[in-house]
Parts: structure tokens; C-alpha cells; sequence
């Protein structure tokens, strides 16, 4: 199919071939990138999750752990959708942090103990006392007087 019609009889060329390796579907990210810098998300990770490896080489734990919910945010619901933001070389550069190989996530994730669990759970309370901090007192008062809602509906859950 060479054209596709549009509207009253007119028509539009339709280009098909490789798609342009500088265009990606994860622009979104940039907003994300902004907020997690904005509120030091990272740091706060990096300091309150103690080291996971011996090395510092590769991904950290706070790296692995901001890396998850961003694949998350662009539709992957499984560790190897890590693999698929990687590939995508336009979308990397807008990434708050280097996305791991889903094996490399899969082996670190492995060694969290509890005291990394614990600091995963100081660096989100940080976080969002921060996140808190930068709203107008008008915004932020209805978040903190009004119980939370926790959706636990297991129809959504998918099983592979």
C-alpha cells in the first residue's frame, strides 16, 4: 500500500522502511529524568541502600532500583523489558539512570538482604517527604490528611 487516503479525497504518501534510529517512543522519559533529579531520587537510593557488590562497576542498587519502575512507566511488566529499553538507543539517553541487561538485574536483585530492602524503603520515605515539601501547602494538604487508597484488585495481574 503506497497511499493512504485523507479526508475528502486528497491523499498522503506514506513512507515504509526502517524507521530513523534517532526517533523513540520513550520521550516521556525526559519528564521522569527531570522529577528524579528535581528530587534527588538517586542519591537518596545511593545513600541509603548499602553497597550490593564489591565492585563499583555496572549498575548500583539504587541504579537497579530506579531502573525497574522506569521500564515499568514504558509499558514492560517483566524483567526482560529491560532488555527492550536498552535496545532502544534514542530512548537510553533520556533515562534517569543506565537500564541493566535483564540477567545482570536478575543476579543483583538476588543479593538485596534486608538492610538493602530497609534502605529501599528510608530513600522512598525521603523521596516523597521531599516531593512533599516542594508542593504548595494548598496541594499538599489533601495528600496528607485523607487516608490512602491501595488498589489490590488481582485481576490486573499477569502470570507467565
Amino acid at each position: 500500500m503506497k497511499r493512504i487516503r485523507r479526508g475528502r479525497g486528497g491523499r498522503k504518501q506514506v513512507r515504509i522502511g526502517a524507521s530513523d534510529p534517532s526517533l523513540t517512543r520513550c520521550s516521556g522519559m525526559a519528564a521522569v529524568s527531570e522529577l528524579v533529579e528535581k528530587l534527588a531520587a538517586l542519591a537518596m537510593l545511593e545513600e541509603q541502600i548499602p553497597a550490593i557488590k564489591s565492585r563499583a562497576r555496572g549498575v548500583s542498587g539504587g541504579g537497579l532500583v530506579l531502573s525497574v519502575p522506569c521500564a515499568q512507566l514504558l509499558g514492560q511488566d517483566a524483567l526482560v523489558g529491560l532488555d527492550r529499553v536498552r535496545a532502544d538507543t534514542a530512548g537510553r539517553q533520556l533515562s534517569p539512570v543506565a537500564t541493566p541487561a535483564s540477567r545482570a538485574a536478575e543476579s543483583l536483585a538476588r543479593r538485596f538482604t534486608a538492610a538493602q530492602r530497609a534502605g529501599i524503603e528510608a530513600a522512598v520515605a525521603r523521596v516523597t517527604a521531599r516531593w512533599l515539601s516542594l508542593l504548595p501547602a494548598r496541594l499538599r494538604s489533601p495528600l496528607v490528611l485523607r487516608p490512602p487508597t491501595i488498589d489490590l484488585d488481582s485481576t490486573d495481574v499477569e502470570v507467565f
